[in-house]
């Protein structure tokens, strides 16, 4: 059903709050006074924020030896400060535990969801606090983050997930000279994951066996296994790089570099080989004459080919080195990484455009990531304005089968996409973007720098 809405004011103040019973701990208010708007989940704490911007004094988050340390870590938060505070959010989120079982008043599914509920919060809870700061050098706007994660984060499963992979100490070499935009992630890891779920599935729905068991056996049938086949032999670290086109075709795009660490290179190997011949076995999909032949330009590479992308120059390469699944738009893309890898091309850290950045990265990383702002800004607005040209045609024969009231709102609303489309083409004033993720200075503590280059206004 519908929840009232209640409306109130003190003194210059509106208040507007979700009528919901007192118990309910979710309780979204909105507090406006003057040029301010106060959002909030809880009504108290939504009119303890009104009380201190009006009278001021009394306790403060600013206050927490947590936040105060973290600030001294710090540089000064000229433009923005952010404190999350994720351990008190899930000591807030635990209230709903408490509330199911007390709303349940004994039902048994209500107590079997709530311990459920509780075991997840437990299994997420891997982050203390992060606070945040921003401030600008130039036309270089930089901001600091610094993480403290929980202690024991290492028995939990999220911490699991997230925490397991290896800090690339060599990014840079992983990323030539000319690379137009690159990833580097030491990611997720799923197998703790799925090992978690599954114990607590047994554990807590003992009805949920059959249903296992059935499961195990079609895995069986088939000869392959989620877990042992497939995400045992990703651990989650990967690396992205984008590329310039170098084909001669005017449809074909920028070159695409991707790597997945892979424990298990030749069972996955296996996999695919297989997968190619039971889709070999549909009419459709074997009418593309799809195959995996072995690359020439590449040891240890296979080059996939079907006829839908011979138009377009594509010849995608898939392989296994030193540990790592490789794919590759073409097997220049792939050798083009090689080279800057074995120190035989130049790398990232020589390239003019990236040094503006004035980041310097020592250490190991666990995420380093950087993209060109403006280039994505400006293919968004070339969409946009491709769909504006090619949309009215395609309307024009939808016509034939609709009535013109009920295209009208869809020709309306393709009118605007060419000047939406300069609009978003002036939003690339943001030319580029460096994040970096790291272990931080103590045990338990990460540290990520995030710099953008803003275009200097004309005349400076």
């Amino acid at each position: 059903g519908k929840v009232p809405v209640e409306s109130s004011t003190e003194g210059a103040a509106m208040i507007v709050a979700l009528a919901v019973p007192p118990h309910v701990p979710f309780q979204p208010t909105v507090i406006c006074i003057g040029d301010v708007l106060l959002v909030s989940s809880s009504r108290d704490m939504a009119r303890e924020g009104l009380k201190r911007l009006v009278q001021g004094g009394g306790p403060s988050k600013f206050d927490d030896p947590r936040l105060q340390e973290a600030l001294r870590r710090l540089p000064q938060p000229e433009d923005s400060l952010v404190f999350y505070d994720c351990r008190l959010q899930f000591t807030q989120m635990r209230g709903l535990v408490d509330f199911l079982r007390t709303a349940g008043q004994g039902d048994p599914n209500a107590a079997r969801v709530a311990g459920l509920m509780e075991v997840v919060f437990e299994e997420a809870a891997i982050l203390d606090y992060e606070i945040t700061v921003e401030y600008t050098e130039g036309n270089l706007n930089r901001s600091v983050a610094f993480g403290k994660l929980m202690p024991g984060v290492e028995n939990k499963t999220l911490g699991k997930v997230l925490g397991s992979g290896k800090p690339f100490t060599d990014w840079q070499a992983w990323v030539p000279a000319n690379a137009l935009a690159f990833s580097l992630s030491t990611g997720a890891n799923l197998h703790p994951l799925y090992e978690r779920v599954m114990a607590i599935v047994k554990e807590r729905f003992p009805e949920a066996e059959p249903g296992l068991a059935k499961f195990e056996e079609i895995q069986s049938q088939f000869g392959v296994h989620l877990d042992r086949d497939l995400l045992q032999a990703f651990s989650g670290e990967h690396v992205s790089v984008s590329l310039p086109a170098t084909a001669t075709s005017p449809m074909a795009g920028h070159g695409s570099f991707f790597a997945l660490r892979c424990a298990k290179p030749d069972r996955i190997r296996e996999l695919l080989h297989r997968l190619i011949d039971a889709l070999k076995e549909n009419p459709v999909v074997a009418a593309q004459q799809i195959q995996l032949v072995k690359c020439a330009d590449l040891e240890g590479f296979e080059e996939f080919s079907a006829l839908a992308l011979s138009p377009f120059g594509f010849k995608p390469v898939i392989g296994f080195r030193d540990g790592w699944m490789v794919f590759g738009s073409k097997a220049d893309d792939v050798k083009a990484v090689f080279a800057a890898k074995a120190g035989k091309s130049p790398t990232i850290l020589d390239n003019k455009a990236f040094k503006q950045f004035n980041l310097e990265v020592k250490g190991p990383v666990q995420a380093i990531a950087y993209r060109n702002t403006a280039e994505d800004v400006r293919q968004v607005a070339a969409v946009l304005s491709q769909i504006g040209t090619m949309a009215p045609m395609v309307l024009g024969m939808m016509a034939a089968h609709a009535k013109p009231e009920d295209l009208k709102p869809v020709q309306e609303a393709i009118a605007l996409l060419p000047s939406l489309s300069k609009i978003v083409a002036k939003f690339d004033f943001l030319q580029a973007t460096l994040s970096v993720t790291q272990p931080g200075d103590q045990p338990g503590t990460y540290q990520r720098r995030t710099v953008t280059v803003v275009r200097p206004a004309a005349g400076r």
